[in-house]
């Protein structure tokens, strides 16, 4: 995994933590957008309110570690929370019932945990939160192409497709496995190409998927055959190259 830290209250508990993560082979990072969660470590100021809702408008996930500090707003608006004590997780929970709390200790102040049991409980946490975000992500994706009426399975597929990759753009970060995929997906189709370019332009994604399509012609093979739209090579496409993951730590796809 890629973790971006966003410190507010530096102290021993987060060198701790980044090493075990980085001794356990994920990437910790301190800015950039194309990574799988932003972890938030310390005291809500508002350069870290600043951060989670930012985070929130790339779909990004978040956790917040407070470190004995409160506040609503944080507890309600990150992915997920994390505290040391079962008091602290007991008192946040009262204060925000809809956030979801995790207690794992640290154990630079307790020996009820170990630096394995704590990267073991962080890990897991992560791993948690990516793939409850994923599923939300695209169980929305389902649900707007349902209100939209009544579609063919096929073309159903692709659109399915199309608006998970407009999630990813706005994650900053596509991994060119997910343009292969869609390339495979867009060559073995066959759908009413007219029919979906009405959909796209519907739905406000025609320019969008006309610069992927060019993206996708360098980084996946794409031929003009396939494509539903004409394809473009303009700012939107420059900034779509810009956000093409070719490789991952340890063999991972960001988004999973």
């Amino acid at each position: 995994m890629k973790i971006r830290f966003f410190i507010s209250t530096p102290n021993d508990f987060v060198e701790l933590l980044q090493q075990q993560l980085e001794e356990a082979g994920h990437t910790v990072v301190y800015e950039g957008s194309d990574v799988d969660l932003i972890h938030i470590l310390g005291a809500p100021t508002y350069r870290a309110k600043k951060m989670l809702g930012g985070a929130r408008t790339r779909l990004i996930p978040v956790v917040w570690s407070p470190m004995r500090t409160v506040n609503k707003w944080m507890l309600q608006h990150a992915t997920a929370v994390h505290v040391w004590g079962l008091h602290e997780q007991e008192l946040l929970q009262k204060l925000a019932k809809n956030a979801t709390v995790f207690l794992i200790k640290n154990p630079i102040i307790t020996n009820d945990i170990t630096n394995k049991g704590l990267l073991a409980g962080i890990t897991q946490l992560y791993k948690s939160i990516l793939e409850k975000h994923d599923t939300q992500m695209r169980a929305d994706i389902e649900s707007r192409i349902t209100k939209m009426g009544e579609t063919e399975e096929t073309l159903h597929k692709v659109l399915f497709e199309f608006l998970y990759m407009r999630y990813l753009f706005q994650r900053h970060a596509i991994p060119v496995d997910e343009l292969r995929n869609m390339r495979n997906l867009m060559t073995a189709s066959n759908y009413n190409e007219d029919e979906m370019s009405s959909i796209l332009k519907k739905l406000k994604l025609h320019d969008f998927i006309a610069s992927l399509e060019t993206v996708m012609e360098e980084e996946a093979s794409l031929t003009e055959g396939f494509e539903p739209v004409t394809s473009l090579d303009n700012h939107l496409t420059k900034k779509i190259r810009k956000i093409i993951i070719k490789e991952y730590s340890n063999n991972e796809n960001p988004t999973t």
